[in-house]
């Protein structure tokens, strides 16, 4: 697999920005990707140019390394700086809309991930009671990851590693009749076959020489010496996983099944070598696997051949779980303490609760079902970075201290969930001669609804910050003050019913398929996305700081000779003079000049009375559709009804 990700060519991009039927079926063509990754000069044996090969990818890598040669696209030209110079935006914004240069901060991604599989799996019928099953698979290849800014080397996250995984277990379904036992046992392994820093320094630790071989300052095991080693060699993981299932009759309309096992996860590779080769950050050298224990039971119950009640309550617990933690490590070219992020198994937590579902069949023309699960999932973190921080020390004995392992509710408990559909389906041949049999032959109606309570959020004191959430605590900072517990607020609850209605009709050799498709047909309100600090869509105390701060810009840019107070019916309002813009004796105060002062006229025009006077009432209306459009409550809401009518043709 091959990914890019960046700016397009700015020539490439011209020509095709109107493809016909809206669709662009050449291949783009991006600023930067494996054939052109740098313009540097190619006579400088350390250069990049390409990521073709996999000596291009040593040496990037080595040059990330040693902190010299091509590490990025266009180190150190600022002139390629993303910027917006003019107010050329419908809203006369001297922000928000630039129209010069490339995003800077992740602004070239260039992966490659070449994985060899094998899987051999035997089911094995050993007598009448036994059946075996044994298998074995494993995973090998080569990750290439080059996701860098353009022109600074900070945050530069290249890599390329050989992983390798490996897998084997073996099964025993016993069949005794009404009692069915299985019993099963796994065994996991993987090695990063890496390298992770030992402590904070990489190219600027004392010791580093760039014509000396790695191999010299790396060590294994527990004989690292910060002050003599830069990095260390990771170590393979191993775990194994015992499981058992039982189930067994409890009459003969109710069946019972338990079953017990352990899991456990594999650190997805992203994670385990995430910045490894840029300083201060020590990450998932020694990380293992994930494990969870997973305990279930269950009834199912058959009222009639056609009615069935099924019930399961379950409890997971997540033993090990990634998460990021400061460690404290000597920094050698200081002889004092640093205070890295690395990757950890330290997060724990559990997920218990039951579902419950009814199924229903009538004959061939109906089916239909509805569940209701509950669940409770807390723990000590949500993902790998929930506490990807800044150092903090204890106010008593300065010492580093980590995050408190309180088990609060994680970002995706969803605590209800009710689900359910009914499908009604008329063959052929339904109520021959009589007109409701015309209308509803080969006709059908599925219907599908989903009532779901709204996961959990941290609700801030309102500084006018603005920040967003759909839910969890993941973007919270820890310089803004919060207003109750992590996660201790929930989104309102989420509702959908959709409807589709076919109708089969045969025409000559062909069969057609006309059908309506409706997608939320109540037009529910379903609000998705919330501010932190208010708890609903909407946030005037950010909207008002927000737009404040882009006023005060606007009447500066303009400077005092185009500033005037006017009479507007009643009120006596604030106004720029926007007229005759290239006169040098009221010349535009600002950067943009002469041209600013036209792009702020045509926002009068757009949003006031066109007299070239922009006075604040014409001002706010303008930021208010600006703020609108990019924080309006449309942006924190689902998606809206939906009707799609159309016609499936079958030769």
């Amino acid at each position: 697999d091959r990914e890019v990700y960046g700016a397009l060519d700015a020539a490439w991009e011209h020509e095709h920005r109107e493809p016909a039927l809206g669709i662009e079926f050449s291949r783009m063509k991006f600023l930067n990707d494996f054939n052109r990754f740098s313009s540097d000069d190619p006579s400088d044996p350390r250069s990049v140019q390409t990521l073709l090969t996999q000596e291009d990818w040593d040496q990037l890598v080595d040059n990330v390394r040693s902190g010299i040669g091509t590490r990025v696209p266009y180190e150190g030209r600022h002139d390629l700086d993303l910027r917006q110079p003019y107010r050329n935006n419908p809203f006369g914004m001297a922000d928000w809309f630039p129209t010069v240069g490339y995003r800077d901060w992740g602004g070239a991604r260039i992966n490659e991930d070449d994985r060899w599989l094998g899987r051999l799996n035997v089911d094995w019928q050993f007598d009448r009671y036994n059946r075996l099953k044994f298998g074995a698979e494993g995973q090998v290849g080569r990750l290439n990851t080059a996701n860098t800014p353009l022109t600074w080397t900070d945050g530069t996250n290249v890599y390329s590693e050989s992983p390798v995984r490996w897998a084997a277990y073996v099964q025993d379904r016993l069949d005794l009749g009404d009692v069915v036992l299985e019993l099963g046992l796994r065994w996991d392994y993987f090695d990063t076959r890496s390298i992770f820093p030992v402590t904070v320094r990489t190219f600027d630790h004392p010791v580093y020489d760039p014509d000396v071989p790695i191999e010299q300052f790396t060590c294994s095991g527990n004989e690292c010496d910060p002050r003599q080693h830069i990095w260390r060699e990771s170590d393979a993981q191993s775990a194994w996983s015992p499981r058992l299932r039982v189930s067994f009759p409890v009459t003969d309309r109710t069946n019972f099944r338990f079953s017990y096992g352990h899991q456990v996860q594999t650190p997805a590779m992203l994670n385990v070598y995430y910045y490894k080769n840029e300083a201060f950050r020590l990450n998932g050298g020694q990380v293992t696997f994930g494990r969870t224990v997973l305990f279930e039971f269950g009834l199912r119950h058959a009222f009639t051949r056609d009615l069935v009640l099924d019930a399961a309550a379950f409890n997971k617990e997540k033993i090990s779980d990634f998460a990021s933690r400061v460690f404290e490590v000597l920094d050698p070219l200081t002889d004092g303490p640093a205070y890295p992020n690395g990757l950890t198994n330290a997060d724990f937590g559990n997920v218990r609760g039951f579902d419950v579902q009814l199924l229903y069949r009538a004959g061939n023309w109906f089916n239909g079902q509805a569940a209701y699960t509950f669940q409770n999932a807390r723990g000590t973190g949500s993902d790998p970075y929930s506490r990807w921080y800044q150092a903090e020390f204890s106010q008593v004995t300065g010492e580093l201290t980590q995050p408190p392992e309180a088990l609060l509710r994680t970002d995706h408990d969803r605590r209800h969930n009710i689900t359910g559909s009914l499908a009604f389906n008329w063959p052929g041949d339904f109520q021959r001669g009589t007109w409701h049999g015309e209308v509803l032959r080969n006709a059908g109606l599925f219907l599908r609804f989903q009532f779901l309570s709204g996961l959990p959020f941290t609700r801030e004191i309102n500084t006018g910050v603005g920040a967003r959430t759909f839910g969890g605590s993941g973007g919270w900072d820890r310089n803004r003050a919060i207003d109750d517990q992590l996660n201790a607020s929930s989104l309102p609850w989420q509702n959908y019913i959709d409807l589709r209605i076919t109708k089969g009709i045969r025409l000559g050799p062909t069969d057609w398929t006309l059908y309506a498709d409706f997608r939320n047909l109540f037009n529910f309100r379903n609000v998705i996305g919330v501010f932190e600090e208010t708890g609903n869509p909407r946030n005037d105390k950010f909207r008002e700081k927000i737009i404040g701060e882009d006023l005060a810009r606007l009447r500066e840019a303009a400077g005092p000779s185009r500033f005037l107070s006017i009479n507007k019916g009643s009120r006596q309002l604030e106004a720029i003079d926007v007229s005759n813009c290239g006169n040098p004796e009221i010349a535009w105060a600002g950067a943009g000049g002469a041209a600013d002062c036209v792009m702020v006229q045509r926002t009068e025009e757009r949003f006031g009375d066109g007299d070239q006077i922009y006075d604040e009432e014409e001002q706010l209306a303008a930021m208010y559709a600006w703020y609108e459009m990019w924080d309006g409550e449309q942006y924190f809401l689902g998606d809206p009804r939906h009707i799609r009518l159309g016609v499936e043709i079958s030769f």
